[in-house]
């Protein structure tokens, strides 16, 4: 039984809280990125079961403002968007409880020996398990960044006013 509920308390933790913006850990999801040339780059984000496909998706585009602006641009524009999701599955064994219970018979047969005799009968319930769903969203990003010039551009993004933005709707430091 304790067994099962360290499992059981150790899914919950992983599963409990959105993944956060923060580098990619099998565990518990984050950010991954892969700059393909100068200015333009490929953000991946994979959350864990708590975590929403707009939440993915937000994190993905504060990953592509923060990049902008540590290369010294003001502006992205995302040329590629990506989203899949993969599901899994974690079985949590219930709980088993064993009694026992017995007859014990000593009869002496002489010269202080003695036959014993006895039942032992054993009572088990086992409480069925469950099965855990969730789904891990993964959004992948390809972004170019861009310089003040081009601020008249449709569909270009403000990376400080996206990071801000995003920043303040998930509390983020």
């Amino acid at each position: 039984m304790k067994r099962s509920s360290w499992i059981f308390a150790i899914v919950l933790v992983l599963s409990a809280c959105a993944t956060t913006y923060t580098k990619y850990n099998p565990l518990y999801g984050g950010y991954d990125e892969t700059v393909l040339s100068g200015n333009t780059f490929r953000i991946t984000f994979v959350g864990n079961g708590a975590t929403s496909r707009a939440r993915a998706r937000d994190m993905a585009l504060l990953r592509c403002a923060d990049i902008t602006l540590k290369m010294g641009f003001k502006y992205f524009f995302v040329s590629s968007s990506e989203g899949t999701a993969k599901t899994t599955s974690t079985y949590i064994p219930g709980p088993s409880t064993s009694t026992y219970s017995g007859a014990v018979q000593a009869t002496p047969t002489g010269g202080g020996a003695v036959r014993m005799n006895g039942v032992v009968t054993q009572h088990t319930v086992s409480t069925p398990g469950v099965m855990v769903n969730s789904e891990w969203p993964e959004i992948t990003l390809t972004a170019t960044a861009f310089d003040e010039t081009y601020a008249g551009w449709p569909d270009l993004l403000d990376a400080a006013f996206i990071s801000k933005s995003i920043r303040d709707k998930y509390k983020i430091k």
